[in-house]
């Protein structure tokens, strides 16, 4: 396996987990400029970002 590949698969792998895991835990909260004032429907900021 070439090197580049390897690291689009270790990348795309990280990216579907981060998803999934945005998607069932909905950690927004962890989000870099999340203001709980300020959004209304944290499930659907979750949603957005999976």
């Amino acid at each position: 396996m070439e090197p580049l590949s390897l690291i689009r698969l270790i990348y795309g792998t990280f990216l579907i987990l981060r998803g999934l895991l945005f998607w069932r835990m909905k950690p927004v909260n962890i989000l870099a400029g999340y203001d709980e004032k300020k959004v209304m429907d944290k499930e659907g900021l979750a949603k957005w970002i999976s």
